[in-house]
């Protein structure tokens, strides 16, 4: 769901991740994402869109879940372990 959000593939996230261009959280088999992580992502993005004069990238608020959403899961698919519930990471 985060590589929707962000408009890019699985694949791409995982770079981002691996280069630390954005950071995660390791849950099981799944890796999680803050919403203000991905915000800010976003906002890096279309910065950069602007600057290029190119304004593809906009973030879709009605898109974003609400603020309660803490993370997001990388994984399309439920996990059944409850790793599809908000909980905040310490």
């Amino acid at each position: 769901m985060a590589a929707q959000i962000l408009e890019m593939t699985p694949d791409q996230l995982v770079e981002m991740r691996s280069n630390g261009d954005i950071h995660g959280y390791r849950y099981g088999p799944t890796w999680k994402f803050k919403r203000d992580e991905i915000e800010r992502v976003i906002n890096e993005k279309e910065s950069e869109a602007r600057n290029a004069n190119d304004t593809s990238l906009k973030a879709d608020e009605d898109f974003l879940m609400s603020p309660s959403d803490v993370m997001f899961n990388t994984d399309d698919e439920k996990t059944g372990d409850g790793a599809d519930k908000d909980e905040e990471l310490f």
